[in-house]
């Protein structure tokens, strides 16, 4: 029985000795084997230079502790996310086969005696790799590298060689603003539709042109950001452009203008598009550069205005939940409400006999109200024929005023490029007059719930209706 013990427990130790030689010993040399098969040898984390070169050119890029710069043939700062993908495209690419290896190897058969292309790759650590690359190809698509002076061809995917046949634009920074967004204290806009100024201040952004009028925040941070992240299709030229050359890119007039100012720097570039070259065309300052836009951006630069930006929710803005009394009159019809049990009826009690109002037409027009969104601001000089005569008033179940807002008469304007009919309107939480989409009046369910109303009743009064035109 102990023999046969003995037995079990040496073939356990054969069998345990045999898993961790295989784990030790054959699994890195699978690993190695995988290794061989990689191109680049160096490890991606430690590279900081990499040099790609053809006959036409010669780039030269270098990490430090801020990302990748261009050394040459110009210094400016790389797309960081653009060199990154280039070094773990690079690194994880795989030798596809050998073509031929040992000594006495005819190089130019396969065009590897005068390489098309070579790169360098430089690691922290001072080790560097170079691959040359053929801009011959197999039957495949294929392209022919030696790895430094090895004896060995190999066959690689056709990655290698595309990348040196890239413009240096391919591996530029590509945002047209180059400087911190988060920083930018002042903005000045001269666009086709308006000129105005924004501050960033305690409370957000302002401006002084209407320092009473709120600004969408939203709003304003999703311009800057369209503005600064642009990509640049093209850079045309280094440098201050001559006046003829601002002449033909049509930067010499007419254009559209925007200024980042921080605390330390100033920013400016002007925008115009080219109908001869079918092109947008931008001109930056500190750093200067004119470069190609795209084209559909034209409608970003041209357009910016400052009522774009003008918040149009605040005063719209209630507690729907708080609304307990309605009182709602169109045209020559009018209504008081009021809920009690969770229930809508008017509220004078001979009208609640013969009127039957339905709750989810009265839920339905507080719910319309509460999403409206003012469609155009006027000058104040625009509102003078501002009448009022149909409106909304909601109130609380203690009386309190929570929203009211009065509309017309109709007007037809051209907003945004667009020909349409708006009524002129005010809420009681400013004096400011604006516009409101007739469609966003038409799609309010008054007519459902004034349906049975022949006699209109009289508007409760509030302290913000006292003095003020109806």
């Amino acid at each position: 029985m102990k023999f046969f013990k003995t037995i079990i427990l040496a073939l356990f130790a054969v069998a345990f000795t045999g898993g961790i030689y295989y784990y030790t010993v054959v699994r890195e040399k699978q690993h190695a084997e995988l290794t061989n098969l990689q191109v680049v040898y160096l490890k991606k984390d430690q590279i900081n230079y990499l040099e790609i070169q053809n006959k036409n050119v010669k780039y030269v890029f270098q990490k430090n502790d801020k990302g990748w710069n261009i050394e040459e043939p110009i210094t400016d700062i790389a797309d960081d996310q653009r060199l990154d993908e280039v070094i773990t495209q690079l690194t994880n690419e795989k030798q596809i086969a050998i073509a031929k290896e040992g000594p006495g190897i005819n190089w130019a058969e396969f065009g590897l005696d005068t390489p098309e292309t070579l790169m360098v790759i430089k690691n922290n650590l001072g080790q560097s790799q170079k691959i040359f690359i053929s801009a011959t190809k197999n039957f495949e698509g294929n392209h022919y590298a030696r790895i430094d002076n090895n004896e060995k061809i190999l066959v690689v995917s056709p990655s290698w060689y595309n990348y040196s046949t890239e413009k240096l634009t391919y591996f530029r920074e590509k945002s047209l603003y180059r400087g911190q967004i988060a920083a930018i204290k002042k903005i000045t806009i001269k666009s086709l539709q308006d000129h105005f100024s924004l501050i960033n201040g305690e409370k957000g952004w302002s401006t002084p042109v209407l320092e009473a009028a709120a600004l969408d925040q939203n709003k304003i941070r999703a311009m800057i950001k369209a503005i600064a992240e642009n990509s640049i299709q093209e850079y045309v030229s280094e440098g201050d452009p001559s006046d003829m050359e601002r002449k033909e890119k049509g930067l010499n007039q007419d254009y559209a203008e925007v200024t980042f100012e921080t605390e330390t720097d100033h920013w400016s570039v002007v925008v115009n598009i080219n109908q001869k070259d079918k092109a947008l065309y931008a001109l930056t300052e500190k750093p200067t550069y004119l470069v190609k836009l795209d084209l559909s951006q034209w409608e970003l630069f041209g357009n910016l205005n400052l009522d774009a930006l003008r918040d149009r929710k605040t005063m719209m803005r209630f507690d729907a939940k708080m609304v307990n009394r309605v009182f709602v009159k169109n045209g020559n019809k009018s209504l008081q409400l009021i809920k009690e049990d969770s229930k809508w009826r008017p509220e004078d009690a001979a009208q609640a006999i013969k009127i039957k109002v339905k709750n989810d037409d009265v839920s339905d027009l507080i719910n319309q109200v509460h999403d409206l969104e003012i469609t155009y601001f006027l000058p104040e000089a625009d509102g003078k024929d501002f009448a009022g005569n149909d409106m909304i008033i909601l109130k609380t179940s203690e009386d309190q005023l929570l929203f009211q807002l009065n509309w017309g008469p109709l007007h037809h304007k051209k907003v945004s490029g667009l020909e349409q009919d708006y009524f002129l309107a005010r809420t009681a939480a400013s004096d400011s007059i604006f516009g409101l989409n007739k469609s966003y009046i038409d799609k309010l369910p008054l007519e459902k719930i004034l349906k049975d109303q022949v006699v209109p009743s009289e508007a409760p009064e509030t302290k913000e209706s006292k003095g003020r035109k109806k």
